[in-house]
């Protein structure tokens, strides 16, 4: 059959080049305005200027772009090679069976992607519209994060019956593990936005930012909370978050000093992020011996075979019903 689906290519085609030229945009705006900390002291908001005391400093801000521009590039290496290569014991190429990347993570990639483009464009008048489109990324990435993970639960039995244990690895890594990088990012990036705005509206530095990072604080214990009880399954390599939380965080407390308040809820917040990840990282190792891999167990250990010493294989599960939105909440 080869590329006989014409919508699904032009989709596909189409979020690839938009992400090189997100990039592209990024990096020109990274270069002009010095999107910082720095530039925001100067930023026009109206007519008046505002300015942001508080934030992460540009070495973070460049060390977090900079692994995100590498995860892109990898998973546009990635998804362009499943045009061409195709499913074992079949003629169909790689990108649409077994469809564990659905179009509509694509579209989903596609429209986060014109927020994030609509955001640099206004970037030389930023004002309360500004956090509007930044919402708009973030909650569209998490929207494709979380039907590329259900997509990968649904499809685990094609994938491993075919072989292409690879590909699950390699999704795992550079689909699931770059939008949340991406996603977490956005949404520091949309607290701190949202901070010059409370600025501008008559709140002080201080409370407007320590109000932002109790809300990040608020979304990572939820997020805590649902990642190893509830979503396992999906979640269980899931790792690029905790990172993020940690990242700024020590930015913050490193950079801040003398702060105060800035200080305290940034060292709780790295507390609880750092206290998560290693809860995570503990899971991972203990339910490694029963479910090595969840998508196929389900996250239950599998039933012992009295009259064997091995256990059976059981069959795969398919993703419990409302998967996806569980996992989008945990994102948004």
């Amino acid at each position: 059959m080869g590329l006989s689906h014409p919508l699904h290519i032009i989709i596909i085609i189409s979020a690839v080049v938009f992400q090189i030229i997100t990039m592209g945009v990024q990096i020109w705006a990274m270069d002009n305005y010095d999107i910082t900390r720095e530039w925001y002291k100067e930023a026009v908001v109206g007519s008046s200027y505002f300015s942001i005391e508080y934030g992460p400093p540009k070495w973070l801000v460049l060390l977090v772009w900079a692994m995100v521009y590498v995860y892109q590039i990898l998973w546009t290496v990635y998804v362009l090679s499943t045009l061409w290569r195709k499913t074992p014991l079949s003629d169909e190429r790689l990108y649409y069976r077994p469809y564990f990347m659905p179009l509509s993570m694509y579209v989903a990639l596609l429209i986060s992607l014109l927020f994030r483009l609509s955001w640099v464009a206004i970037l030389p008048n930023c004002n309360a519209f500004c956090p509007v489109l930044q919402l708009g990324a973030t909650l569209t990435m998490a929207v494709a994060l979380a039907v590329s993970l259900r997509a990968l639960v649904a499809e685990a039995g094609s994938l491993y019956r075919l072989g292409l244990y690879r590909d699950v690895t390699i999704v795992r890594a550079l689909t699931h593990n770059g939008f949340a990088l991406y996603a977490t990012w956005e949404l520091i990036d949309l607290t701190i936005s949202t901070s010059g705005v409370m600025v501008r509206a008559g709140y002080s530095q201080k409370d407007s930012y320590v109000t932002m990072l109790g809300i990040l604080g608020l979304l990572l214990v939820v997020y805590i909370l649902l990642d190893v009880p509830v979503l396992d399954v999906y979640l269980r390599y899931l790792l690029t978050p905790y990172f993020v939380f940690c990242f700024y965080c020590i930015a913050i407390i490193t950079d801040h000093t003398d702060s105060g308040m800035v200080y305290v809820t940034a060292a709780i917040i790295l507390a609880i992020a750092f206290l998560g990840l290693c809860f995570k990282l503990a899971v991972i190792v203990v339910r490694k011996r029963y479910a090595p891999e969840p998508i196929l167990f389900a996250d239950r250990p599998p039933k012992r075979d009295r009259n064997t010493r091995r256990s059976p294989t059981r069959a795969p599960t398919r993703a419990p019903v409302g998967g996806a939105g569980a996992v989008a909440v945990a994102y948004i």
